[in-house]
C-alpha cells in the first residue's frame, strides 16, 4: 500500500504532465489562460504588477488547465490535502517557490486590492476566480453541447470543504 505522500508525488508528476498538455492545447487554440486570469484581477482591483496577483493568476492558470483532473480526484480522501491552497506543502506551490513566502504576497496582493477583503480565504478566492476562467474559455468542450460553461468542473462546488 502506497502512503500518502507517496499518491501525492504520484498525482503531482501526472498534474505537470497533464497541464503542460493543456496549456499546448491553449495555446493552439491562442487562449492565453494567465494573460486572462491577470486581466480578471486588474477589473477586480488588484495591482497586477505585484507579485502576489502574479503568483494567483499562476495558480488560476494552473487550476484551469487541471480542471479535469477535479472530476477524478476531488473525492477520493487520499488526495483530499491536494486541493487546500492553505497549506504550505500544496504541491500546486512546488512550481513557483517557497509557499510561505508566495502566501504573504498573495496576501499583500488581497490586502492592497480595492474589491477584495482584508480576510479573503485564499481557497474561495483563487477557486472563484478559476471557475470564472473555466466559464470564460471552456475551449476544450466547445463542440459538445453536454459539456458546455453550465456543465464544466467547478472547483467552488467541488471543493466546498475548505472554505474557511
Amino acid at each position: 500500500m502506497q502512503s500518502i505522500n507517496q499518491r501525492i508525488y504520484f498525482l503531482y508528476g501526472y498534474r505537470v504532465e497533464y497541464v503542460h498538455k493543456h496549456k499546448r492545447l491553449a495555446n493552439e487554440k491562442g487562449l492565453d489562460i494567465y494573460q486572462s486570469a491577470l486581466e480578471r484581477l486588474y477589473d477586480d482591483g488588484f495591482k497586477i504588477e505585484q507579485d502576489g496577483s502574479i503568483y494567483i493568476a499562476k495558480l488560476i492558470e494552473d487550476l484551469y488547465h487541471e480542471r479535469e483532473l477535479l472530476k477524478k480526484y476531488s473525492k477520493r480522501p487520499s488526495y483530499l490535502g491536494y486541493w487546500d491552497l492553505k497549506d504550505i506543502h500544496n504541491p500546486h506551490y512546488y512550481p513557483l517557490g517557497d509557499a510561505s513566502e508566495i502566501q504573504e504576497e498573495m496576501r499583500k496582493s488581497i490586502i492592497s486590492s480595492s474589491c477584495e477583503q482584508n480576510d479573503a480565504d485564499i481557497n474561495e478566492l483563487i477557486y472563484d476566480l478559476s471557475d470564472r476562467e473555466i466559464i470564460k474559455h471552456n475551449y476544450l468542450y466547445q463542440d459538445d453541447p453536454r459539456l458546455q460553461a453550465q456543465f464544466s468542473p467547478s472547483y467552488c462546488k467541488s471543493l466546498r470543504q475548505y472554505y474557511k
